[in-house]
């Protein structure tokens, strides 16, 4: 209703300029003594005019501002999408670089992967990686980074596979001191450290020395970094030292590791 009244009025405004302008011209002789009178009132229907006038454009305006703003937020979204699979792509593509030239270096055939996601009950302590059966990662094979040892496969899903870490208190694997070639286990403390359990009391460990897998543990191959030993306890009436190793891996930027799937050759 309101606007059939703005309308109305504004085509009465336009119908009495029609009449203004008729009697400023002198077309209506026996109204000219409203010349004078009739010119004000013509202006002001100007100023009417102008304003509805410029009030339409500014809807308009703003209308065709929303739908641009509108059409370039889709587009915006497009491109974000489009740039997150190229950054994935090219993740990738940098991954099986690195794998080559790690391969250049070590014994070890191997699968570039990326971590997609942990646990919450144990956050270092399992990880996610986005290879699976369809890459032939199997159930026991080591994960490994350029700085050492991760972990271990413990589920292997189609496109996925779970690994235990060497933090998870639940982890185990024969390792070897390589300065004094004394054999023992390292087990995960899950506070971010290792222990390494069974080295005889009269051992020569000490402070900075090298831990690497020993190969015994099955699908672990023999020679990969551990961690370095971080403190070395003596108790009395002990067999064993108490050993605390630090690893290698910094898992608190975690992000790309590699599967031994075999020994090359």
């Amino acid at each position: 209703m309101r606007k059939v009244y703005i309308v109305g009025a504004v085509i009465a405004v336009i119908s009495f300029q029609f009449f203004v302008f008729s009697v400023l011209r002198g077309g209506i002789p026996f109204v000219e003594e409203w010349r004078v009178v009739s010119k004000g009132f013509y202006q002001g229907g100007m100023v009417v005019k102008r304003s509805f006038l410029n009030v339409c454009t500014y809807f308009a305006s703003k209308r065709m501002l929303l739908e641009e703003n509108q059409r370039l937020k889709m587009e915006v979204g497009i491109l974000e999408n489009e740039n997150s699979l190229l950054r994935e792509r090219i993740q990738k593509l940098e991954a099986a670089v690195e794998a080559q030239e790690i391969e250049k270096e070590v014994p070890f055939e191997i699968v570039p992967a990326q971590v997609i996601g942990s646990s919450p009950e144990e956050w270092l302590g399992i990880l996610v990686i986005d290879v699976g059966e369809k890459q032939g990662i199997r159930k026991g094979l080591p994960v490994v980074t350029y700085q050492g040892l991760v972990g271990r496969v413990e589920k292997v899903y189609r496109s996925y596979a779970v690994v235990r870490t060497i933090l998870s208190s639940s982890f185990t694997a024969g390792v070897l001191v390589q300065r004094t070639r004394d054999i023992g286990m390292v087990v995960g403390s899950g506070d971010g450290l290792c222990s390494v359990e069974y080295i005889l009391r009269g051992a020569g460990v000490q402070k900075g020395d090298l831990v690497v897998t020993s190969g015994i543990s099955e699908g672990m191959p023999r020679g990969i970094v551990v961690g370095k030993v971080e403190e070395v306890v003596e108790k009395p009436g002990q067999l064993f030292k108490e050993i605390i190793l630090r690893p290698s891996c910094d898992f608190d930027f975690l992000s790309r590791v590699f599967v031994v799937v075999g020994e090359k050759g």
